[in-house]
């Protein structure tokens, strides 16, 4: 009961994702395998969940190591454990946190793979799509990608209702059903209208989600990486093409521009600040240019 009590709480008071329930279930389910044989310790017992020690989390966590499971991995497993006992906790099931005492394996944050801004212009401006109805519509994923910073399924997720042609903007329902408001420019308006014209053409205008195939069916996640995979090819040298490097290079291009930390988290749905701050990292050169043109001592002599 405990465990599921916990999977209903962060499913519907917490807004988790299907797919983020479904992995905390199967990495409680794998830490309670762990934990029987060696103290007969039930998850679904508050008794025997008392007793629980921080150094059976640990030992549990050395497992998964040895296994050959990457710190990622078990990071990630560390989080769905600490997170079930601090919901026990906070129901006073439990007196105690021994997950507090636990930290995770250290492991590289990889920075996010982005296209630059020329060659994000080379693709929207000089690439020549294809005149027919997947054409127009490939064109207005790329400038929507592009000019909203959406994730791949909210793109696939958007609705003809979600979409304001008259204030440029479209509603966007992001992870844990959280809704944002996303401004765009007149580049992805008009290419909106041109393919709102190719769907109405077709009889499509009364489908409620936006992006269709020509048989009139919503569209799927690998037919989207194989759009983006089709065109950045033509213009991208780095080997990751794929939705969410658009949505990187999105970031990154507002953060060189000037716009602050908080209004890019706000566009892009993140939860917290630190999410956003990975884009940090790629502006480093511009950061350095800002220096060397503004500060006082900037142009004094470098020894070689």
């Amino acid at each position: 009961m405990l465990v599921s009590q916990f999977l209903r709480h962060i499913q519907i008071y917490k807004n988790y994702s299907p797919h983020t329930v479904e992995a905390y279930r199967r990495d409680l389910a794998d830490f309670q395998s762990f934990l029987w044989p060696l103290s007969d310790c039930s998850l679904e017992d508050p008794k025997t969940v008392e007793n629980l020690s921080h150094k059976d989390i640990r030992r549990w966590l050395a497992e998964q190591i040895q296994s050959g499971l990457g710190p990622r991995t078990v990071s990630r497993k560390l989080a769905a454990v600490k997170s079930f006992l601090g919901y026990l906790y906070r129901q006073q099931v439990i007196t105690a946190n021994p997950a507090q005492k636990v930290r995770g394996p250290a492991f590289r944050v990889n920075l996010p793979s982005f296209v630059s801004e020329k060659e994000m212009g080379r693709l929207l401006d000089q690439i020549e799509f294809p005149s027919d109805f997947e054409g127009i519509r490939d064109l207005c994923m790329l400038e929507l990608l592009y000019g909203c910073g959406i994730r791949r399924s909210e793109l696939i997720e958007l609705k003809t209702a979600d979409v304001d042609l008259y204030d440029c903007q479209i509603k966007i329902t992001g992870k844990g059903n959280k809704e944002r408001i996303v401004p765009f420019g007149q580049a992805v308006r008009s290419q909106l209208l041109a393919y709102q014209a190719c769907r109405a053409d077709r009889g499509f205008e009364d489908h409620p989600f936006l992006f269709l195939r020509k048989n009139g069916k919503s569209i799927y996640p690998s037919l989207l990486y194989r759009v983006v995979q089709k065109y950045m090819g033509m213009v991208d040298s780095p080997q990751q093409k794929s939705p969410h490097v658009i949505r990187h290079s999105y970031a990154t291009h507002l953060l060189n521009q000037g716009a602050d930390l908080q209004s890019i988290k706000e566009l892009l749905g993140h939860t917290s600040l630190s999410a956003t701050q990975v884009y940090t990292h790629h502006s480093l050169s511009r950061l350095k240019r800002i220096h060397q043109q503004a500060h006082p001592t900037s142009e004094t002599d470098q020894i070689d």
